[in-house]
């Protein structure tokens, strides 16, 4: 079964967020075909910071397991904004 990795950049709710649990958080909130394979911070602004995630996916049902994977980040507390930016088969 092929996979696809999501790279996805989320953007903390305000500068006091702690990361390393927002990052537990949606690791716990993922659906189970998803998986957090790897992730990074990338600095914004005026010490502002967003997460970089890589997400893998099955690729036979990529749109839907990606819509899954983006309202269950959106659903958490501290999460200002989702945003797919890089999609490719791995």
């Amino acid at each position: 079964m092929a996979r696809v990795m999501a790279t996805i950049r989320v953007f903390p709710s305000s500068i006091d967020e702690d990361l390393n649990i927002l990052v537990e958080s949606i690791n716990e909130k993922l659906p189970s075909d998803a998986r957090l394979y790897t992730y990074r911070r990338e600095p914004i602004a005026f010490g502002i910071e967003a997460l970089i995630l890589d997400i893998l996916v099955p690729e036979e049902t990529m749109g839907e397991v990606l819509d899954r994977v983006e309202e269950a980040i959106r659903s958490i507390e501290g999460v200002s904004e989702v945003e797919v930016i890089l999609t490719r088969r791995v």
